[in-house]
């Protein structure tokens, strides 16, 4: 905010990035709230305390304020000159839950792997990976995708891969996300 020459209030844009923290902040704060009430009374029915579920997810969200501060940190340019090896890798990481021993069936699906303390699932990895991937491989193809849109087949299978690989350990839901996360990524 600056004061013009006729001394009027004029509100400048200069950090949109920070309205958006500001809306995920209050999002994240109000999830939270409404989390810690609503789990408070199964978790004393379960003698585990009050604040069980609370200090549980308060732990997995300083875990993800983290890694949203790391990734804030590595500059774009960066990330995209490794969007490929990224979608590589994380390719690769979906099929750690066929691995006897690292993956856990969980409600009929194989699709989590053990992390010592908690499980995770690598789709979640995918989803980031392959938006990143297909923005970044159809925009460094724009021009030959705009004569040919034979161009963007290739990232295309790639992303059906992933969505194929996550469909074979049984997460329908999952793999309809992480189609159509890229899907809008190649519509726009």
């Amino acid at each position: 905010m600056r004061l013009d020459p006729d001394r009027k209030l004029v509100i400048t844009r200069t950090h949109p990035e920070l309205e958006f923290l500001g809306a995920c902040a209050v999002l994240m704060a109000l999830g939270f709230v409404a989390m810690w009430t609503s789990s408070s009374g199964y978790a004393i029915r379960k003698d585990l305390g009050a604040s069980y579920f609370a200090f549980k997810q308060a732990k997995i969200l300083a875990f993800g304020l983290g890694v949203f501060v790391v990734a804030y940190l590595v500059p774009l340019d960066f990330l995209r000159s490794k969007s490929g090896l990224l979608a590589i890798l994380s390719l690769a990481f979906l099929l750690t839950p066929f691995i006897p021993g690292l993956g856990v069936e969980l409600n009929g699906g194989r699709r989590w792997i053990r992390m010592g303390f908690f499980n995770f699932q690598p789709s979640e990895i995918w989803k980031i990976a392959s938006v990143f991937y297909a923005a970044h491989v159809l925009d460094k193809r724009r021009d030959a995708i705009r004569k040919s849109a034979v161009e963007a087949i290739f990232p295309f299978i790639v992303v059906c891969a992933g969505v194929g690989i996550i469909f074979l350990q049984d997460d329908f839901s999952t793999s309809i996300l992480a189609f159509l996360a890229p899907l809008a990524v190649f519509w726009l």
